[in-house]
């Protein structure tokens, strides 16, 4: 048996023997308790308790396959899971099969997640999303896909052991304080320790739940970046291991909504200002570095974009999947986020994006830049940390200490043969024939900051130095 269906193999029994054997201690020496048990439970407390499916979601695949419009701005090379839920047994035809699972939900019903958190990595999160809405005077539903609160991540999530891997996890999805505290119940008298079940509120205030034409789907999906081992990911998006419950009262029941939960506080007050002169001095390096008489620079304005799914419903805008715990800059040409600049590359021209070392000041746990092409919403190519470690030195002398708080990434169609710290864009293979990359295509550039360590959301836009891109452009002849 190779190592690889070995390990899958032993993912899928851990993920079983969570759900089915109370005595089996994970990490940490926690009883994991038996699902078998808790659906038992849940079913004499007068509940029908029906099981989804936990999935890979890869937008872009589902973009190139035809299923999505587009393929969502998706974070390249940062995989997501998603919870297919099943119908509420009442209710026939709630929302009909498409490329989103996404599922309709009753104010007293809950959606339970039980199983491990995912293998070691920078980042994981769960979060629920407002998938679609029907505005006034609108004939088919709007996609938003925008943040419905905070997430549960790798710093919040409630779990046992040293570590956030690997680990016992229970999530619960409800609008209903008394749903909640009845499915915690069933749930501790199934084996599984407080200590390790999280509740996620549904805010209702905001919400149309309910199973009418014009009531909201939702979307919950898990985050996930840079795995420590490689194929920890590739296993983890073949077998996410969680599974997936619909808790729904057999009578109707008096409700008890839940307050909208109170968000978690973005910034500390330190701010990064006081180092804009040395972004400055970085900037000029990079200006230099290119003869006047060879190339002509063209400087483009990052903004804010996506920054808030409560802010973007009530504006009737789309976010296409943000979440609070990150901090997002764009540049260049993406349309959905109000940004127009006509930003293509020439043969020869390429971008320099630059910036400060967000996690060297202590405002991100991981960054990472994605360019994209608005045609599709598609990705062409992202950069991760380990792929900018060191890009600053390319402009500056060896041992400048400006280079340990500063990096450059040149983006370009066509880099050298083993260039350093340059992108090379490329429309995946599944797009081919549904996307161009030639000198007229229009680009946009999206820098992300996850997670400030210390306050377990994303930074504050006032305390951040806005990542920056420069466009150089070959004289003609």
């Amino acid at each position: 048996m190779s190592s690889k269906i070995w390990f899958r193999c032993l993912v899928t029994c851990v993920v079983v023997a969570l759900c089915a054997m109370p005595a089996l201690a994970q990490k940490g020496g926690q009883n994991p308790g038996s699902c078998d048990k808790f659906r038992a439970n849940l079913e004499k407390d007068d509940f029908i308790v029906r099981e989804g499916e936990a999935i890979h979601f890869d937008p872009i695949q589902k973009y190139c396959d035809g299923d999505l419009p587009n393929a969502l701005y998706a974070n390249y090379n940062a995989p997501y899971a998603a919870a297919v839920v099943p119908k509420n047994p009442n209710f026939e035809g709630q929302v009909a099969d498409g490329p989103l699972p996404v599922f309709k939900l009753a104010p007293d019903e809950a959606v339970v997640l039980i199983g491990l958190t995912p293998p070691e990595e920078a980042y994981f999160s769960y979060q629920i999303y407002l998938a679609q809405r029907w505005y006034p005077g609108q004939s088919e539903p709007e996609l938003l896909l925008n943040s419905l609160g905070d997430t549960v991540n790798i710093q919040t999530i409630k779990t046992i052991g040293p570590d956030p891997f690997e680990r016992p996890m229970v999530l619960i999805f409800t609008p209903d304080q008394e749903i909640d505290a009845r499915v915690r119940a069933a749930l501790r008298r199934a084996g599984y320790p407080a200590s390790i079940i999280n509740t996620i509120v549904v805010p209702s205030a905001t919400l149309k739940l309910g199973f009418d034409q014009k009531s909201d789907t939702l979307l919950i999906l898990n985050r996930n970046a840079i795995f420590t081992e490689p194929d920890d990911e590739d296993e983890y998006k073949d077998h996410p291991t969680f599974r997936v419950f619909r808790v729904t009262p057999e009578d109707e029941e008096p409700l008890y909504p839940f307050p909208t939960a109170p968000l978690r506080v973005r910034g500390t007050g330190q701010t990064e200002i006081d180092l804009t002169p040395t972004l400055a001095v970085f900037r000029q390096a990079i200006l230099d570095s290119y003869d006047e008489e060879d190339f002509t620079a063209k400087e483009f304005l990052t903004s804010q974009i996506a920054n808030e799914g409560y802010d973007y419903t009530q504006r009737h805008a789309l976010t296409l999947g943000d979440t609070r715990d990150a901090l997002y800059l764009g540049a260049g040409n993406l349309p959905q986020f109000g940004l127009n600049d006509d930003l293509t590359l020439a043969d020869g021209a390429f971008l320099i994006a630059y910036g400060l070392n967000h996690m060297a000041t202590g405002k991100a746990t991981y960054t990472n830049v994605n360019t994209y092409t608005p045609e599709g919403a598609l990705a062409l190519g992202s950069v991760f940390p380990a792929g900018l470690e060191g890009s600053a030195y390319e402009y500056l002398t060896p041992g400048d200490p400006i280079g340990e708080l500063t990096y450059a990434l040149k983006i370009s169609r066509h880099c050298e043969e083993d260039e350093a710290f340059c992108l090379e864009l490329e429309v995946p293979s599944c797009a081919t024939g549904k996307v161009t990359l030639d000198s007229n295509s229009l680009l946009g550039i999206a820098f992300r900051l996850y997670l400030e360590p210390a306050t377990s959301v994303g930074a504050a836009y006032p305390e951040i130095v806005y990542d920056q891109i420069i466009r150089f452009t070959p004289v003609g002849p």
